[in-house]
């Protein structure tokens, strides 16, 4: 596997748990390049598809649906469906990458280009040349609570070993709340912060550069970037 979906082992056994779980979803095989092309079969000449009607043939690359042969289904399944409750009702190819984009596969040669990658996707999905540094925020505060807060909740509900589940609850309750959420976002995207949060002063290049210092646009790296401080 290379650098994308939960390579890095944390040090807790409880969050090594969730790792190991998440590494077994189809998904976090995908490539970026890969996931595109499935898209774009998908939608062919669509821009937009309503959500009800995509959830069927995403489902499908998003986790094993076999009941025989996964598992953790259970779990993978309500993965699934917190992914796409974060989305709209209608949904365009950009959202669903920038979505699942933590999950995605990046190999060794491609680790430099993860943040560029992640730009292009989200102009083209922003739909405009310029962003506010509050249009940004909203996008991580929803990637961050997702692959944070709400998976490990997820674990907490599912998991059948009381004693992970009682350590899951605790660390919902202290590492992954809001407020330190918000912090974090908030010190990741301090380069890009003006003084009028809601003016459209963000180009892609000062996007790009970012990410590419920080490198926090995977899941492993969001939930250790949260994980640090408590460790």
């Amino acid at each position: 596997m290379g650098v994308g979906c939960c390579q890095k082992k944390a040090s807790l056994t409880y969050e090594d748990v969730i790792r190991q779980s998440i590494i077994d979803l189809k998904i976090c095989q995908e490539t970026l390049i890969n996931l595109k092309v499935k898209l774009t079969q998908i939608y062919g000449k669509k821009k937009f598809i309503e959500k009800s009607l995509l959830l069927k043939y995403l489902a499908r690359i998003f986790y094993d649906t076999d009941h025989f042969s996964n598992p953790q289904i259970k779990i993978h399944k309500r993965i699934f469906e917190e992914v796409f409750n974060c989305m709209n009702e209608k949904i365009n190819q950009e959202e669903i990458l920038l979505m699942l984009f933590p999950l995605l596969n990046f190999n060794n040669t491609e680790k430099d280009r993860i943040s560029d990658e992640f730009a292009e996707i989200y102009f083209k999905f922003h739909g405009e040349g310029l962003a506010s540094h509050e249009n940004v925020y909203q996008l991580f505060i929803k990637i961050y609570e997702l692959y944070t807060f709400k998976l490990t909740k997820i674990y907490q509900m599912l998991n059948e070993n009381i004693e992970i589940t009682k350590k899951l609850v605790l660390m919902n309750k202290y590492i992954f709340n809001f407020k330190n959420l918000n912090v974090k976002v908030l010190k990741m995207l301090k380069s890009l912060e003006t003084r009028n949060k809601e003016e459209n002063n963000i180009d892609i290049i000062k996007f790009k550069n970012n990410f590419r210092e920080k490198s926090l646009l995977l899941i492993h790296d969001i939930r250790d970037y949260l994980l640090d401080n408590f460790n």
